[in-house]
């Protein structure tokens, strides 16, 4: 408590306080230290689905945990030491960090384990007063050592495989080991296992195919267990393919494998008649379980990429929703519409069909109702429409009563509206509860929460559940897509403009980590072709491109590699593919110096895609620029990535190019006319923003670009021209450069073009373009739930609203800045962000008197800035009261430290305050 005072209120105000702060403290003192939460191998953890597995594809994991969830420890606690120790099955030790000295246990990387092998991990961890906290462990494996033994079956025909398993003995462990580039479905006796539906990843199959692994002991305690897979053709689109490895552990430290091989495995043509993950699949309902099987022999052409064990969690249905509406649009056709976009599959429910014949599903995110038909995407054409097509239909073969629901394999949809249809034969029973719509993704943990209060929480909050939606409906099937509909595609673009936002939102370490392995390998490797090192713009795509791809989407590489370490600290992953990045990075500064203006790369394609000027003049308007741009940006990338992994020489050399070709980029695309760096007023919100995020110009340019921009979406009413290049960087311009209160108007604003206006027409995901339909912004059909418009406004509310951001790598800093504007927008904001060190909380309220309150949580292992805006004050104007502890921290100048705060200093309009961990509330009064 601070001693000092600075007049008769704080004299006062601190004799109050005092007692309550000895209290909290003794409160504190002697408090029991809690285990070790969030034990993370290679940025798993345990896996929540029955019979998920924690595998790596390492021999030599990195370890992590968090020492306190809940921070309920004294400010001021910290980690003095650790301990990770790794054991086998049997107890025996065979990796031990011993007690290590460190403040946080991010990413320890063991010595090499024993390939295939169930482990322990077990952590513990002591504070500075070496008080030792209670012990905490999970389990994983590590990858088979060797696949030779396995053989690829299914004779061009078979789809179903089946096999015998040996009974497990006494505490015996089975992890089931199963690759089908296609999606495969697990059952073991009569229990599924793991996915129900058979999501897959869209892979480059001739270098890279995934595994997954199952842990089967449970269901191996009996003898003569029959384990069934189906597999499928999915985005592998060739006969369906399987290879397994049953590896039997212990009792003991023995092993005992089961590969797949001849004379072991039966198969069949099973039920599943055709599987698409776009037009859907054709389930024959009434195949008998004994019929049709026979010996399975090896694929004659076997697939030729590197198995991989497929990060986790895996794909599953986590969750269901019921029809609030059905109609009869036609003899025999129901129309079920579901409350929101969503994407996965619909079920018929058991024994709302009978008869013999077809039952149809046809899935729709939109229905016309003039037309009675659902409006097919990505065509340009007027009713009638085609049935199924680009929308994708599930048709099921019955002869008799569904006993079972009716449930598609190897296929998902995007939808909101399903019809039903029935062939001649068939009965369906129209209840409204006949049918259920089931999300089907990778149940990624949600990482970020924000909650608003006062003006524009409605729309806020709505916008908040927008992202969200869109973004996990897109890493349905383990990578980052652009939607769930028509297209499925890895998209380098959408990626690129999503990636913060998806880290904020929800933890995707390996989902990132796995997608730059899909872009490398796009790459072209071949150094006698003239465009080596080039990189594709979706992927899996056209490998090797047959040119110079749009830098503003094949910019992700470089970035979202950056970013890996920005948010999780994951510099191993920057340095496995430093080599291709670097080879990215060199091929457009070598094709630039041939082909481009000043030597400064700016190839493009598609530009500030979605836009919404004309796709006809926004494309060639925007690309070149915009392409720059983002070049730039991948140069300080390439520059950062290279400086954290010590290539030291590569750095210099990539922080001098961004030096040179900054001002190349000034002298082509400045414009003296408009004070920013456009030329077409259409076109000047996104090149704005996109030429500030690169960091080029000087300073007078950059006050002169901001109040043109400003001046922009002033004069438009806030309202948008962005496409997908610029709305990512189009708020965060505005926040930064001390607009705060036009990016609200522009968030808050809800009539067309705007975010907003989708909320006004009802939408529950994002769309592709700003009105919804056809225009020229998007000819063809527009898809509802579509990510890449909706980046910015998602990283923006955390970034500027709640003010949380990484100051340095993996959030061992992390800077709590929220933009607090004085008369429109919230009066309050809260909100949680599971970072790799813990959970960093931000919340602040706006009172009427322009007082602030706000309350931050800064985790164990972590060191916090904390931004207080003056709103106008000046600092000799304000007191801040440290409310936990009863202590003036700031009146007219610092006062004092308390527990946990370091110091307080004016920086700019704001104070500063440096926070040591701890739970902190303070109230901001103007004397």
């Amino acid at each position: 408590v601070s001693t000092q005072s600075t007049g008769m209120k704080t004299t006062c105000f601190m004799a109050v306080r005092s007692l309550q702060a000895m209290l909290v403290l003794s409160v504190a003192i002697g408090a029991v230290l809690p285990a070790p939460s969030r034990l993370m191998v290679e940025y798993q953890q345990a896996p929540t689905t029955p019979g998920e597995t924690l595998i790596v594809d390492t021999f030599r994991p990195r370890l992590s945990f968090v020492p306190e969830p809940t921070m309920a420890q004294p400010r001021g606690t910290f980690m003095s030491h650790f301990r990770m120790v790794v054991a086998n099955l049997s107890g025996a030790v065979v990796w031990d960090s011993g007690k290590t000295a460190g403040s946080s246990a991010v990413n320890v990387q063991t010595g090499a384990l024993v390939a295939g092998s169930i482990m322990v991990y077990t952590a513990q961890w002591w504070n500075q007063d070496n008080t030792a906290s209670p012990k905490s462990s999970i389990e994983f494996a590590t990858a088979p050592a060797d696949w030779a033994s396995a053989e690829w079956l299914g004779n061009n025909r078979h789809t179903e495989f089946k096999f015998e398993a040996p009974p497990l003995e006494g505490d015996g462990r089975a992890l089931l080991h199963v690759a089908s580039p296609g999606g495969f479905r697990l059952q073991v006796g009569d229990a599924v296992v793991g996915d129900p539906i058979g999501l897959s990843l869209w892979a480059d199959f001739d270098k890279s195919i995934p595994y997954q692994t199952y842990e089967i002991s449970s269901f191996l305690r009996q003898p003569g267990s029959q384990i069934h897979i189906s597999a499928g053709t999915g985005f592998w689109k060739r006969p369906a393919v399987l290879k397994f490895l049953l590896v039997i552990h212990g009792p003991g430290n023995g092993t005992k494998t089961l590969p797949s091989a001849p004379g072991i495995v039966d198969g069949r043509v099973g039920g599943v008649l055709a599987n698409d993950p776009w037009l859907g699949c054709t389930v024959n309902t009434s195949l008998p379980g004994s019929a049709g099987w026979e010996p399975s022999t090896p694929v004659a052409d076997p697939p030729a990429g590197r198995l991989f064990a497929l990060p986790g969690p895996y794909a599953s249905t986590r969750g269901s929703l019921e029809p609030v509406e059905v109609v009869t649009v036609g003899n025999g056709r129901w129309l079920y519409k579901f409350g929101r976009n969503l994407v996965g599959h619909a079920s018929v429910v058991a024994g709302a069909v009978s008869g013999r014949g077809n039952v149809t599903l046809e899935f729709c995110e939109v229905w016309n109702y003039t037309a009675n038909g659902c409006i097919p995407f990505g065509v340009s054409r007027r009713p009638p429409y085609p049935r199924c097509g680009l929308n994708g239909c599930d048709t099921y073969l019955i002869s008799g009563p569904n006993t079972a629901p009716l449930t598609p394999a190897f296929t998902w949809h995007g939808f909101q509206w399903v019809v039903v249809s029935v062939g001649e034969g068939v009965q369906f029973r129209p209840d409204i509860g006949s049918l259920a719509a089931h999300w089907d993704t990778a149940p990624l943990e949600s990482t970020g929460s924000i909650e608003f209060e006062g003006e524009g929480a409605e729309t806020l909050s709505a916008l908040r559940d927008m992202v969200a939606a869109s973004q996990i409906s897109n890493m349905a099937a383990y990578m980052p897509t652009d939607c769930p509909t028509r297209e499925k595609h890895g998209w380098l673009g959408d990626s690129q403009v999503t990636a913060e936002e998806s880290m904020y939102n929800f933890w995707t370490p390996s989902i990132w980590s796995l997608f730059l392995n899909q872009i490398r390998d796009s790459q072209i490797s071949n150094h006698s072709s003239p465009l080596s090192g080039a990189i594709a713009g979706v992927v899996p795509g056209p490998t090797p491109p047959s040119r110079m791809i749009d830098i503003s989407w094949t910019a992700a590489y470089p970035l979202e590699a950056d970013w890996l370490i920005k948010y999780y600290d994951d510099a191993a992953s920057g340095a496995a593919h430093w080599d291709s990045i670097a080879k990215y990075v060199d091929a457009q500064l070598r094709v630039g110096r041939e082909q481009s203006k000043g030597g400064l790369p700016d190839f493009w394609t598609w530009g500030d895609w979605c836009a919404v000027q004309s796709r006809a003049v926004c494309t060639p308007g925007t690309g070149p620029q915009a392409a720059a741009a983002n070049f730039l940006m991948a140069l300080r990338s390439a520059e950062s990535l290279a400086t954290r992994i010590g290539k030291l020489p590569a750095a210099t050399i990539y922080r001098q190019a961004y030096t040179n070709l900054s001002q190349v980029y000034v002298n082509r695309f400045w414009n003296s006319s408009l004070g920013t760096f456009a030329s077409d007023p259409m076109e000047l919100q996104t090149l704005t923003s996109v030429s500030l995020a690169a960091g080029v110009g000087t300073g007078s340019q950059t006050s002169s670009a901001v109040e043109a921009l400003e001046a922009d979406v002033a004069g438009r009413g806030y309202h948008l021209t962005v496409g997908s290049a610029g709305q990512k960087w189009l708020l965060r311009t505005l926040s930064e450069n001390g607009k705060h209160d036009s990016a609200l108007r522009v968030a808050l604003q809800r009539s067309f073009p705007s975010w907003g206006y989708w909320i006004e027409k009802g939408a529950t995901t994002c769309w592709e373009n700003w009105s919804g339909v056809a225009d020229a912004s998007h000819p063809p059909t527009p898809t509802h739930n579509h990510i890449f418009l909706c980046g910015g406004v998602g990283e923006w509310m955390y970034e500027h609203l709640a003010g949380i951001t990484p100051s340095s790598a993996g959030y061992a800093t992390v800077s709590i800045r929220p933009k607090i504007s004085r008369t429109i927008g919230p009066s309050a904001v809260t909100a949680s962000l599971q970072t790799i060190r813990g959970a960093v909380n931000s919340s602040w309220a706006r009172h009427s008197n322009l007082s602030l309150s706000l309350s931050v949580v800064v985790p164990i292992g972590m060191r916090g800035e904390l931004h207080i805006p003056l709103l106008g004050a000046e600092p000799g104007d304000v007191q801040l009261v440290d409310l936990q502890l009863g202590a003036v921290v700031w009146e007219q100048q610092f006062v004092a430290a308390t527990t946990g705060v370091l110091s307080c200093k004016i920086v700019g309009d704001a104070l500063l305050l440096e926070l040591e961990s701890g739970r902190f509330n303070f109230r901001l009064h103007r004397l």
